[in-house]
């Protein structure tokens, strides 16, 4: 039985992220059905996939992680994108850009920007891209 993945610490949760990106199964099985907020963000991601399919790799071309505060919500989307039948990494995957949004998340970004940036499947990726990483800074009008 698998491990309740949001018990995991963050290094644990990255690496269970790294493993499931690099394994070639299916992440759930076809027929899988999550409650609704989870089959919205799977359709969601079969969308851009069928997108990208009828009009190609550059339409849908980047996800933005909102609220990153740390490299496995960096990491979710890439394993979302794996779950819809696109390549997770590399020159026909998309792109994986973080949204810092609370003063604390900024202040870490550019930590978490190197740590991000120390793992060879993401240097490898945005090598392929064009050795580029678009981050994304967020702030409330109301604070």
């Amino acid at each position: 039985m698998a491990p309740d993945y949001l018990s995991l610490s963050e290094p644990e949760r990255i690496s269970v992220l790294f493993q499931e990106i690099a394994n070639p199964r299916p992440l759930v099985e076809v027929e899988w059905r999550g409650d609704d907020r989870t089959q919205n963000v799977r359709e969601t991601f079969a969308l851009i996939r069928g997108v990208r399919e009828q009009y190609g790799k550059h339409t849908l071309r980047t996800v933005i992680a909102s609220m990153t505060q740390g490299i496995s919500d960096w990491l979710e989307p890439v394993l979302l994108a794996k779950d819809a039948g696109m390549r997770p990494w590399g020159v026909d995957a998309l792109e994986y850009v973080p949204l810092f949004e609370t003063v604390d998340d900024l202040a870490a970004a550019p930590k978490l920007l190197d740590e991000w940036l120390s793992y060879p499947a993401v240097r490898e990726h945005l090598r392929e891209q064009g050795d580029t990483q678009e981050v994304m800074l967020g702030y409330s009008d109301s604070s």
